[in-house]
């Protein structure tokens, strides 16, 4: 099935293409939800660092998403051979071996998978709407960050960009609150807001006003 061209394609790359290279099935496209591009990344250098002259990975236009970036393989040492088991390269097997892990359990790295989630979710509060962002101290280090570890953490809210589960503005002001990044100079929205809400107002710092006479100076 690897080597079998597909109806309707139409290709003008490498000669070998079809011949003894064909698709291992590990693809990536602009809809690619997050874990389909960890898993891409994950299997591709993994499988082109233990067998550099085996694949490559080509970029072929799509009439739906545009264009798919699809690893291809030497699937076959010698083309006159045929399909016997012997005549199959080790790395069209390893290719199948990470369908199989892949089929066990869909995720080829937990550790990078999960990061580029937590990455997402941090670029998603970074550009929120306007009305959001203009009550929000956005001038405190890492304060995105922040934001993200006060919903999943303290408000443990499940913020899962593959499953489209976002935060709504009432639980994004939460975690502002939570995260003491209440703009003061927006002190009565604030106070608006968290007297909906229930909560206790934020205690914003007292600006002493330069022009303010002082009681008692030495």
């Amino acid at each position: 099935m690897a080597l079998k061209k597909p109806d309707d394609f139409g290709y003008w790359g490498y000669e070998d293409m079809f011949k003894t290279w064909g698709f291992a099935g590990h693809d990536q496209s602009r809809d690619s939800n997050i874990m389909d591009q960890s898993n891409f990344k994950v299997i591709t250098e993994d499988l082109i660092e233990r067998y550099p002259n085996d694949f490559r990975i080509e970029t072929f236009s799509h009439w739906a998403v545009g264009s798919v970036d699809r690893l291809t393989c030497r699937i076959l040492i010698d083309e006159t051979k045929g399909y016997d088991e012997d005549n199959i390269t080790e790395s069209f097997k390893a290719s199948m071996n990470w369908h199989d892990f892949i089929n066990d359990y869909p995720i080829a790295d937990e550790d990078d998978y999960y990061v580029r989630l937590q990455d997402e979710a941090i670029d998603y509060i970074e550009n929120m709407a306007d009305y959001l962002l203009l009550v929000i101290n956005t001038e405190e280090d890492g304060w995105a960050e922040k934001i993200y570890y006060a919903l999943t953490i303290d408000l443990n809210f499940e913020f899962d960009v593959d499953a489209d589960q976002y935060p709504n503005d009432n639980k994004i002001l939460e975690a502002v609150l939570k995260s003491g990044l209440c703009l003061p100079e927006r002190w009565g929205e604030w106070y608006e807001w968290c007297d909906e809400q229930g909560f206790d107002r934020p205690i914003f710092p007292v600006k002493e006003n330069p022009n303010q006479l002082k009681l008692f100076e030495n």
